[in-house]
C-alpha cells in the first residue's frame, strides 16, 4: 500500500480507504505507514511526484549501466560464437586432412583435393571462411582484429612415429575467444 500511495498519482486514496473501512468497521481511523522499502523502490519509478527528476535520472543510469555491461559482453560472446562453429567446421576438415595424408602420404592443396567444392570453406553467414595451407595447416579466418589484419585459428598437424597429432593456436586472436582445446 504504502509504494502505491508513492508511486500514485492520487496518493490520498490511501489514506482515505483506511479511514473508510476503518469508519465500516466501528474503529478509529489509523493511517499506513510508508516503509522505508517502498521509498526506495519508488525512487527507480520515474514519476514527477514523489521521486522527481531525479528518479527519472536513476532510472537513466540505471540503463546506461546495463547497456554499458552488456554490449561488450554480447560483442565478446559473438566473436567466440563464430570461432566455435568455425572450430567444429574445421574438425571435420582435420579428418578429412588425416585421412588424405594417411591414403597418400602426403598433404592436401586445396580444400578441392579432400572433396570440397571450392578452394576454401566458407560459412554461409560469413563467419568463417577455411583454407588448407603448406603441410596440411589448417586456417579458420574469424574476421579483423583493430589493427585490419585477419584473425585466424589454426590447427597445425605433426608426424610423429607414424602418428599424425594436432595441434590448435590463435593467431591475432585473443585468447578468451580459443576454444577451451585450443588454449
Amino acid at each position: 500500500m504504502s509504494f502505491n500511495e508513492l508511486t500514485g498519482d492520487y496518493p490520498w486514496l490511501t489514506k482515505r480507504m483506511a479511514t473508510a473501512l476503518a469508519f465500516r468497521n466501528g474503529r478509529e481511523a489509523s493511517h499506513p505507514k510508508r516503509h522505508g522499502f517502498a521509498w526506495f523502490l519508488s525512487i527507480f519509478i520515474p514519476h514527477l511526484g514523489s521521486g522527481g527528476i531525479v528518479s527519472l535520472m536513476i532510472a537513466v543510469m540505471i540503463i546506461g549501466i546495463l547497456a554499458a555491461i552488456a554490449i561488450p559482453a554480447y560483442q565478446d560472446y559473438v566473436v567466440r560464437a563464430s570461432v566455435y562453429a568455425g572450430y567444429n567446421t574445421a574438425n571435420e576438415v582435420k579428418v578429412k586432412v588425416t585421412d588424405y595424408y594417411i591414403q597418400r602420404n602426403r598433404w592436401p592443396v586445396t580444400m578441392m583435393d579432400i572433396e570440397y567444392p571450392y578452394e576454401t570453406l566458407s560459412d554461409p553467414m560469413g563467419k568463417y571462411e577455411i583454407d588448407i595451407y603448406e603441410n596440411g595447416l589448417i586456417g579458420v579466418s574469424v574476421g579483423t582484429d583493430a589493427a585490419g589484419e585477419t584473425k585466424y585459428l589454426v590447427l597445425e598437424p605433426a608426424v610423429e612415429n607414424q602418428q599424425i597429432t594436432w595441434s590448435c593456436y590463435g593467431s591475432n586472436l585473443p585468447e578468451q575467444h580459443l576454444p577451451t582445446d585450443c588454449r
